[in-house]
């Protein structure tokens, strides 16, 4: 019984650490930055996080936005929408059952004594969500809203303790 406990509460503690880190959303949890893309330099960018604040989140979404803009050669990208949110998942780990009891017999007859026993962990989980979209520029042009990629990366990277 307390090893399932146990178990529950580390797995609750590692979700907590998987939210709390810049990475893909793909694991168990859906949790992290997923994107897609909508045009040639047009991309939708999504990072979702457990027990965090929605400015972290925000924080991951544009990271995530600079990284793209650099991997497909581009060196500004400017946001088209941002949207927040927020999500709720239940969840449940299940217990263990057992029984304890004495059994005792005379003849052909026998009679048992048993109590029976379970539990497990029912839950919520709540977690932030930052959506924004993109559009990735080769110049910044005159358009003032523009990000440099490069200089997002390395000040957000910096701040959140990611490796370049």
């Amino acid at each position: 019984m307390k090893q399932m406990v146990s178990l529950a509460f580390v797995l609750i503690l590692a979700g907590c650490a998987i939210g709390r880190s810049y990475h893909d959303a793909d694991n168990m949890w859906k949790l992290g930055y997923t994107d897609t893309q909508l045009n040639e330099s047009v991309y939708r960018v999504s990072y979702a996080g457990y027990s965090i604040p929605q400015s972290e989140c925000d924080d991951f979404a544009i990271m995530r936005a600079s990284e793209i803009a650099k991997e497909k050669g581009y060196k500004y990208f400017r946001i088209l929408t941002e949207k927040q949110s927020a999500h709720s998942e239940s969840f449940y780990v299940p217990g263990s059952t057992y029984t304890t009891g004495t059994v005792s017999g005379y003849g052909n007859f026998a009679q048992m004594n048993s109590t029976g026993h379970s539990s497990g962990i029912m839950g919520t989980a709540n977690y932030p969500v930052s959506t924004i979209t993109i559009e990735m520029l080769k110049e910044k042009g005159d358009i003032l809203d523009t990000l440099d990629a490069e200089i997002i990366w390395n000040s957000l990277a910096q701040k959140h303790g990611v490796d370049n």
